[in-house]
């Protein structure tokens, strides 16, 4: 088994997960379901810290709502107590999995969008009259 540092203990830590909760619930105070994670939260992140801590946490469903804006469709929401932990897992695993990666991998990182792969494919080009088109 591969393991990297000492990460579950601080995934377990009550202050690392309540700067998790600030983050998973910045901007969405407003919501119902956060407003009562946030009325009870030291309740929710110690019962959740100690189902972690204890190897018995598993998510709970996801809640699918309807949403038209601009064209109808689902989405799967998870609880909040769930996007905390969502959010603790990749604020801890998003180093170790970026590390390996090469500069101009722009996939689902922080600071490299679409906007940047252009830009650097721009550059690119004007260095570069040929390209080879590999199939995946």
């Amino acid at each position: 088994m591969y393991t990297i540092g000492n990460l579950f203990p601080r995934l377990c830590d009550p202050d690392f997960l309540d700067e998790c909760a600030n983050l998973a619930t910045s901007g969405k105070k407003r919501r119902p379901d956060v407003a009562w994670f946030l009325f009870r939260r030291e309740e929710e992140l110690l019962h959740t810290q100690a189902q972690l801590a204890d190897g018995t946490w598993l998510p709970a469903d996801f809640e699918p709502r309807w949403l038209r804006d601009p064209k109808p469709r689902v989405i799967a929401r998870a609880p909040v107590s769930d996007r905390v932990v969502h959010t603790a897992l990749v604020k801890l695993m998003e180093p170790v999995l970026i590390r390996p990666l090469t500069d101009d991998c722009y996939a689902c990182r922080p600071g490299m969008g679409t906007h940047r792969a252009v830009l650097r494919l721009m550059s690119l080009m004007q260095r570069h009259r040929f390209a080879l088109h590999l199939p995946t």
